[in-house]
């Protein structure tokens, strides 16, 4: 702020991306967890959209349908995507890392 920012800009510029990691980490974790968590999920829906394992529940009460294993087949591409993802970024930082404790030692 001291180079003329506004505390909207700087938040943005700064706070935000700082931030990110942990966004994005804590969204995962609460999908996971209320995909893990069948009944909070029943219980806690309301009238409006309904969470997925709700809504596979009720797909299931009647049958295995090709919408659920399409359902599944989606969720575990998605998964294997996000895994791959995951270990992309992380070997990209591990190496950013690498390079620049070699440049300060070097």
């Amino acid at each position: 702020m001291d180079l003329g920012s506004t505390n909207i800009g700087a938040i943005l510029r700064v706070v935000v991306p700082a931030l990110r990691p942990a966004i994005l980490g804590s969204a995962f974790i609460v999908f996971v967890l209320s995909f893990d968590d069948f009944v909070t999920s029943y219980f806690v829906s309301g009238n409006g959209v309904a969470p997925l394992p709700v809504v596979i529940y009720s797909l299931i009460r009647y049958g295995v349908t090709p919408e659920i294993n399409a359902i599944g087949t989606v969720m575990l591409a998605l998964t294997l995507v996000l895994m791959a993802l995951a270990l992309l970024v992380a070997g990209r930082a591990y190496r950013g890392l690498r390079n620049l404790i070699g440049e300060q030692h070097g």
